[in-house]
């Protein structure tokens, strides 16, 4: 290819007649690399390809309902008898590996406190065993601990050949022992370098031993919960049709780190801080929580508050949330009774503006209806005002339970125009 030619490709891809993938191509089939094609490009004048925006959700949840289309639906929801991506991704909602690979090709830690290394001896400098630390408080989405005990088990049951499943591959020719209840090992019968397969990614989910122990071998495909699980992960299992549709909401488990006392004459009964233990809510907010335990004396309800403030009495944070929802019902009630169908501006002055308004018109009509003694709502009130608000007539008579469609008193003396 000469420079004729070459300028040529980059005219037609300046004109939109060559795609800048096509360009690629055909220059990495002459010798040229990828980047080096990219640059000729950028040196001509072509614009580069724009990147992906990098989307930044304000909050987990703030975005509503998320409904996600995949080309066919599940039809069992355990990780171990997946069958293709769709029953790993259904199951992946609910059930969580020790570590899993990010985008770039990295080992993170899920339910696993730590990556093993050779640094900290977990990670055997022959390559026949790694040790992984679980973290601690995980529960399970029915309030069950989550320890050492469910990997074992999850390893006895995927290796089993009775049990069938789609992943013993990661499982058989490994041996898990438990050295603590937040701790295990997994020992290779060889020197492995690729020792993150067993208990890592897809393959490598763990499934509570409370509710799969009764089902191992024979009887797995008999499990409820294969169709109703119970995992750790980020959702909590709510609805299945096999093969249509999965529904789950959102796992706000936590943890307890520390109890405060408190007075519960006072109507308290805990003040607890809390630590959350979802995969994508710990990444989210990794500090600690406040919940507080109160019992309204008005209405004997249980209430739990949290809040992140950790320097008000426990007393304090009820009665400000209680508070809070006076305001609540406030704004509710401008919203029923000020006749206010949308704002004319959109600064925080305008929009005060208009409910004080419309708040100054609900008042100034109050205080008529209260002079005028008129025994009616004052949501009719207010719709008769709108009615009659151009009209030029004793406002007592606006308000006058006479038939408005009555025919006008005749009067005996009037003179006729003609006379007959």
């Amino acid at each position: 290819m000469n420079e004729r030619d070459l300028r040529g490709l980059l005219d037609q891809v300046k004109a939109g007649g060559l795609s800048r993938r096509v360009f690629v191509r055909r220059m990495m089939a002459v010798g040229l690399t990828a980047p080096m094609a990219t640059q000729l490009l950028a040196f001509s004048g072509v614009a580069m390809a724009q990147s992906r925006p990098t989307y930044k959700p304000t909050k987990r949840g703030g975005g509503g309902l998320l409904k996600v289309l995949w080309w066919q639906g599940p039809t069992l929801l355990n990780p171990h008898f997946a069958v293709g991506t769709k029953d790993q991704d259904g199951s992946r909602l609910f059930y969580e590996p020790l570590a899993g690979w990010d985008a770039d090709g990295n080992l993170r830690p899920i339910l696993a406190e730590s990556i093993p290394g050779r640094e900290d001896g977990t990670l055997a400098a022959d390559g026949k065993s790694v040790i992984w630390k679980l973290k601690k408080g995980v529960t399970w989405h029915d309030g069950k601990p989550f320890t050492a005990d469910d990997c074992v088990f999850t390893w006895e049951y995927a290796r089993d050949p009775a049990t069938a499943s789609l992943t013993s591959g990661s499982y058989k020719d490994v041996v898990v022992e438990k050295i603590d209840p937040y701790t295990v090992a997994v020992k290779f019968a060889a020197p492995t370098p690729f020792w993150a397969d067993t208990f890592v990614a897809a393959a490598g989910c763990i499934i509570p031993k409370h509710l799969f122990a009764d089902y191992m071998g024979a009887k797995s495909r008999e499990a409820p919960a294969n169709l109703k699980p119970v995992g750790t992960g980020p959702y909590k299992f709510k609805d299945f049709k096999p093969g249509d549709l999965v529904t789950g909401t959102i796992n706000m488990n936590y943890h307890r780190v520390y109890s405060r006392a408190v007075d519960k004459t006072t109507g308290l009964r805990f003040d607890q801080s809390i630590a959350l233990d979802g995969f994508y809510t710990r990444q989210e907010y990794p500090q600690h929580l406040r919940r507080v335990g109160f019992v309204d004396p008005e209405t004997n309800k249980r209430l739990i508050f949290l809040t992140n403030h950790f320097a008000l009495p426990a007393l304090t944070i009820a009665a400000l949330y209680k508070q809070r929802w006076q305001v609540e019902l406030f704004f509710k009630w401008i919203k029923q009774n000020l006749r206010i169908r949308h704002f004319y501006g959109t600064s925080e002055n305008a929009v005060k503006t208009q409910i004080w308004t419309a708040v100054c018109v609900y008042a100034l009509a109050a205080i008529v209806k209260k002079e005028l003694a008129l025994d009616i709502a004052h949501y009719t009130f207010l719709q008769i005002l709108s009615v009659h608000s151009f009209e030029k007539i004793p406002i007592l008579q606006a308000f006058s339970q006479g038939d408005p469609n009555s025919a006008p008193t005749t009067f005996t003396k009037q003179l006729n125009l003609f006379n007959t």
